[in-house]
């Protein structure tokens, strides 16, 4: 009986030590990203942190954080953001780190742009991160979900909905190749989207489907040094199957781009549309569409739906060459640069 309390004592006393040993390289790994972040220009702030978790898992709470990108590249870009949550839980196996999870019971992230703003809060989100045992630690599966979600900008106003799922898998060692996968459940507008599309009470219930499905190439693999100065970069998008529909109206992409190393597009993307008429109504309500055009448009969509052999359906392909879009011999500008910072 005295060599088994004796075993047990040393079990504990050794995994004690280890817990402790792999704590503090989860601590020094949290403050080395955090310090990186500050020595780029980044604003990063943090109330306060505390250690947690023991015996079964390693968990460090952070209060207080707020987030937000370097002056220089906010003035180069245009573009602003930011994020603030109250708390944020990351914890992970004590037997294996590369295993982790991030938690935050509410999430804040603003981002504003020239012309543009918008502010994004999700509710109990968690973030799953798998890395592949080696010492390039490349990431092997990565998920986003959430509870309730609201969107708001001026322009959409209050786009809410009741969860997200969002997965992408690696689909082999060393191959940059990620299969992803998106879901957004009951998204729901705000009565101000219908007021402002003249649309009745009936179109208040959420959406029917909110999906998409796609495969991305890049340069190489994610990994622990993804997140340094230079990230991986896309270079071919594989769009399965984008899927939006709302009552009668429905929308529906797919089609495969390559990225240039400027990010520059080219490809063919194959678009559908069920019930334009309804489309070209909420536009014209809305105010984006001048009334004076509104018998031009009516009657190039109807020329396009016959081509498709359809009466309120739409099959339009868009093409993409060397960064310049085009519907055929109608051209649509320039498509944006893919580019990760």
């Amino acid at each position: 009986m005295g060599k088994l309390v004796l075993i047990v004592v040393t079990l504990a006393v050794m995994w004690s030590g280890w817990w402790l040993f792999a704590s503090n390289a989860l601590e020094q790994r949290v403050t080395k990203v955090v310090e990186t972040r500050r020595a780029s220009g980044w604003q990063v702030e943090i109330g306060s942190r505390e250690r947690l978790g023991f015996p079964a898992r390693l968990h460090t709470r952070l209060t207080g954080v707020t987030i937000a990108p370097p002056p220089a590249q906010r003035s180069q870009t245009g573009l602003t953001g930011s994020i603030a949550a109250p708390r944020i839980d990351i914890s992970a196996l004590p037997y294996w780190p590369g295993y982790a999870t991030l938690s935050s019971p509410v999430l804040q992230f603003d981002v504003a742009a020239p012309g543009f703003q918008a502010a994004v809060e999700a509710n109990d989100i968690v973030a799953d991160l798998r890395l592949r045992p080696g010492l390039r630690g490349e990431i092997e599966s990565l998920s986003l979900n959430s509870d309730e979600w609201e969107f708001t900008s001026p322009i959409t106003g209050k786009i809410g909905g009741q969860g997200i799922e969002i997965g992408a898998v690696q689909q082999s060692r060393q191959l940059p190749i990620y299969d992803i996968k998106a879901t957004f459940d009951e998204v729901s507008p705000d009565a101000s989207i219908l007021s402002l599309l003249g649309l009745s009470e009936d179109w208040s219930q959420p959406l029917d489907i909110a999906t998409a499905d796609l495969t991305l190439t890049f340069d190489r693999p994610w990994g622990r040094d993804a997140f340094g100065p230079i990230r991986p970069q896309p270079r071919v998008i594989d769009l399965h199957q984008a899927e939006l529909a709302w009552k009668s109206i429905a929308a529906r992409a797919s089609g495969t781009l390559t990225v240039a190393e400027d990010g520059v597009l080219t490809g063919t993307l194959s678009l559908e549309v069920d019930d334009w008429p309804t489309l070209l109504d909420m536009a014209s309500t809305a105010g984006y569409l001048p009334s004076d055009f509104r018998p031009q448009a009516e009657q190039m969509l109807k020329g396009l739906s016959q081509m498709s052999g359809k009466t309120t359906g739409l099959d339009l392909t868009i093409s993409i060459t060397d960064g310049q879009m085009a519907m055929g011999f109608i051209p649509l500008g320039h498509a944006p640069r893919i580019i990760l910072r």
